[in-house]
């Protein structure tokens, strides 16, 4: 018998081309029925709008809910994103939904109306589709627009966007404004601010070190060992820049030994921990940003405090 689960759409970055990153979040105590696994990515196939995708369903300690995934994959081998999915058939952060769970296929239903196959782009599409019976949602109501950099990590907020507050470390403001002056100086500037955070958050700073190799910074345990590298761009907003960034961060951190990952432009940060999986979206912890910060990405914060990056090389 299919399990019914309600989630919502949350939104946690965009990408260069200005289609969000989109996952979908159910609230781990809600989650019964889904076939996720804490610390791992289960594979799933998820249905919208008749088509199919492969997916992947995570949950980890640190966060009290599960989501699939962003990168979906169709059954023609064509690469997708679940926030270009969601959005073309209709769908917006803070939007609910249901899960209908048969085994490991998900099936996304919602109460909107609008001509999802007609909305989906022909390349999403598996050959054949646009010739089957089209299934109809309702268009979403008109309204202010609905942005959220981070998702909830607490029970469904449908059509509701957490505030904007200062990020919990000393003298936040004077930080603000700092990131906010960042624009078109060189990168040397962007990795001074990275230090001040990380000083504000209660490292020593004979433990962050510049350009230790071709690393940006990084920051050492006691015993001189790096136990977290931050790859540090002009910007991150650019999908070429942080994917690069990206990149050069995976390969110094294999080469000295680092299990967390640290992608940022001193503005936006992504956390990677390797010990997750093998690929990004099974490494990746959390993401937020500093002048755009919510109460949620408190929690995703903490990961860069000292006890948290000192414990993950011991």
């Amino acid at each position: 018998m299919a399990a019914k689960i309600h989630g919502t759409v949350r939104k946690v970055n965009g990408y260069a081309d200005g289609t969000p990153t989109l996952e979908i979040h159910v609230p781990r105590n809600r989650a019964e029925g889904l076939p996720f696994h804490v610390g791992a990515r289960v594979p799933i196939t998820l249905r919208f709008a008749g088509i199919e995708y492969d997916a992947g369903l995570r949950a980890t300690e640190r966060n009290d809910y599960v989501w699939v995934s962003p990168t979906l994959r169709s059954v023609n081998g064509t690469r997708t994103t679940l926030g270009r999915v969601l959005t073309e058939g209709g769908l917006r952060p803070n939007d609910p939904l249901i899960l209908v769970v048969e085994d490991h296929l998900v099936s996304v239903e919602t109460d909107h109306t609008v001509d999802v196959r007609h909305a989906l782009s022909s390349e999403q599409q598996p050959s054949g589709a646009r010739d089957a019976v089209t299934p109809r949602i309702h268009s979403r109501p008109t309204g202010a627009e609905i942005t959220m950099d981070r998702p909830i990590t607490g029970p469904s907020k449908s059509a509701e966007a957490t505030p904007i507050v200062l990020p919990p470390i000393p003298d936040s403001e004077a930080l603000i404004t700092r990131i906010r002056s960042l624009a078109g100086l060189p990168e040397r500037n962007h990795e001074d601010v990275v230090k001040e955070l990380l000083l504000r958050l209660g490292f020593d700073a004979s433990e962050i070190v510049f350009q230790k190799g071709r690393i940006d910074l990084c920051v050492l345990t006691q015993d001189r060992k790096t136990a977290a590298v931050f790859e540090v761009k002009r910007t991150i907003a650019v999908e070429s820049e942080r994917a690069g960034a990206r990149r050069q961060g995976m390969d110094y951190a294999s080469q000295t030994g680092a299990m967390i990952i640290v992608v940022t432009d001193g503005d936006r940060f992504e956390i990677y921990d390797r010990r997750k999986g093998h690929d990004y979206d099974a490494m990746l912890c959390g993401a937020f940003r500093l002048t755009a910060f919510h109460d949620t990405d408190a929690m995703t914060l903490d990961l860069l405090r000292p006890d948290n990056l000192r414990s993950a090389r011991t």
